[in-house]
This record gives structure tokens, C-alpha cells and sequence, in this order.
């Protein structure tokens, strides 16, 4: 029997840089379905840190060349801190509201945040977005990183929220357990959003499928065979969806780091 995997705890993690709204929403979301704890993880950067108590560091204006100001260590750290303080006040309320459990920590580098957020059973919600620079430029994050690194059990999130329906695609492999991308795509998936299952193998797809896309709300969902990780890249970017959905337990690193690197959409990795 295919079942989903043994979540024990959502981890969502995110930066200076991270609009934390969508991705609580998306983590909560997830918490509910296994009725399991929120775990928040705020990155206060000691390079960044260290940056600041240069004597030249001065924060720039992209939009406003001419606003320059003097930047210290001590005034990053306040400003890290309130920016910490919100996140823990946003994961209480949405906690609140959806009855779960939820824990908070401050930690100071991004391999440090990985580690502590990937214990046995955990599922890591990373906001890698970040925020427009000189109106849609963005930074890329080093969560994208982390998130090749860990290759399992992570959803990326690296889009604005949007009011209009969205595209997701899921790619189910041939032979694995469909159950878990399945139901973890059934938690972010919109009821409104279009969604495309690639059929990733050889063979055909086995009528259990059928079944699990009915019992997860995917009946609707346009279906496609895919012969090979070539053409699941190909059907993927002439997709452009706005999620991709993907089991990663056959996935060699250079394909996932590929994946990634190729896509400016959601992520939901789960091995």
C-alpha cells in the first residue's frame, strides 16, 4: 500500500530578506494536514553582521542614488531583531488560528539553520523569495543552496503571492510511492489552480494512480507520460508553472541542483 510519508514537525525558515506571509501560510497549511507542530527558524546573518561594523558600510538607496546613510553593527542587530520579533509574533498567530503547537529560534548562519532544521521526521518550509530591489530585481537567496543540499522534504518558495490561478506541475516517477508528493501538493495546491501530473517512466501509468489522483482532488488534472528526466526538464520549462511538485528519491544531485537552477517557481521536494 502507498501511504505518505511520517511527518513529525513543519520547520519554516527565512531571512532578512523574506516576505514570511505566503510561506506561513503554505507551512500552516501543512501542519494542519499532518496535525503536527510549526517550527520557526529567523537567519540573523553574522556576515551581514560582520558587514555592518566595517567603517565604510552604508546602506544605498538603488531607487534613490543620492540617499546614503551610515550603517553599524549595532543598528543591523536592532533591525534583525524586530524583524525576528515579527516572524515570531506572524508563526503564533497563524499557529493560533489553525490550533497547532509552534516553537522559535534564532540562529546565525544559513548551514547552521539547515541543520537545525532537518531532524529526523522534519519538513523544512524555506521563504527564499525575498524582497524586490529597484522595482523586480531579487537577490538570489543561499536557501536555494540549502534547499539542493537537502533535496527531500522542502518547499521552496520563491514567488510573490498571486490573486489569479495558478499552474502546478507534479512529477510522479514510475514505480515510486505517489502518495506523499501527492498529498503534500494537495496542501498548497489552489482548488482554482491548473494542474499537470507528468508521468515520469516507461511504462504506463498503473490504474492505482487513477485512484490516489481522485482521492487526493487531482481527478480533474491534465495527465502526461514522459519517457525521460530530459523531457520532464523540457515539458517543465514549456509549462512555466508557478509550482513544481516533485519526488526526489531517484534524482541524481546534478539533476536536482539543475532543477533549481533552471526554475523561478515553488518547489516542493519531497524524497
Amino acid at each position: 500500500m502507498m501511504t505518505e510519508p511520517e511527518i513529525k514537525r513543519i520547520v519554516i525558515a527565512c531571512d532578512a530578506q523574506g516576505e514570511i506571509e505566503q510561506a506561513l501560510r503554505e507551512a500552516a497549511a501543512l501542519a494542519v494536514r499532518w496535525q503536527i507542530p510549526l517550527h520557526g527558524v529567523f537567519l540573523k546573518d553574522d556576515n551581514l553582521l560582520r558587514l555592518a561594523g566595517l567603517p565604510f558600510a552604508r546602506t544605498l538607496s538603488l531607487s534613490s542614488p543620492e540617499y546614503s546613510e551610515t550603517l553599524g553593527s549595532e543598528d543591523l542587530e536592532a533591525l534583525l531583531s524586530a524583524l525576528a520579533a515579527r516572524m515570531r509574533r506572524a508563526l503564533a498567530t497563524a499557529a493560533a488560528a489553525a490550533g497547532l503547537n509552534w516553537s522559535f529560534a534564532e540562529l546565525r548562519d544559513v548551514p547552521g539553520a539547515a541543520s537545525a532544521a532537518v531532524e529526523e521526521g522534519d519538513m523544512l518550509v524555506i521563504e527564499a523569495g525575498g524582497r524586490p530591489l529597484s522595482g523586480s530585481w531579487r537577490l538570489r537567496s543561499p536557501w536555494e543552496d540549502v534547499a539542493a543540499a537537502l533535496g527531500r522534504r522542502v518547499l521552496l518558495r520563491r514567488t510573490a503571492p498571486a490573486e489569479r490561478q495558478r499552474r502546478a506541475v507534479i512529477v510522479l516517477a514510475a514505480g515510486a510511492n505517489h502518495a506523499g508528493v501527492l498529498g503534500a501538493a494537495r496542501a498548497v495546491v489552489g482548488p482554482r489552480d491548473e494542474v499537470v501530473i507528468l508521468y515520469f517512466g516507461d511504462d504506463e501509468p498503473a490504474p492505482e494512480l487513477a485512484h490516489q489522483l481522485a482521492a487526493k482532488d487531482f481527478a480533474m488534472a491534465r495527465l502526461l507520460t514522459v519517457k525521460d528526466w530530459p523531457d520532464v526538464r523540457r515539458h517543465i520549462q514549456r509549462l512555466n508553472p508557478d509550482l513544481v511538485a516533485i519526488g526526489t528519491a531517484g534524482l541524481e544531485a546534478a539533476e536536482l541542483r539543475a532543477l533549481i537552477a533552471e526554475t523561478s517557481c515553488d518547489l516542493l521536494l519531497l524524497g
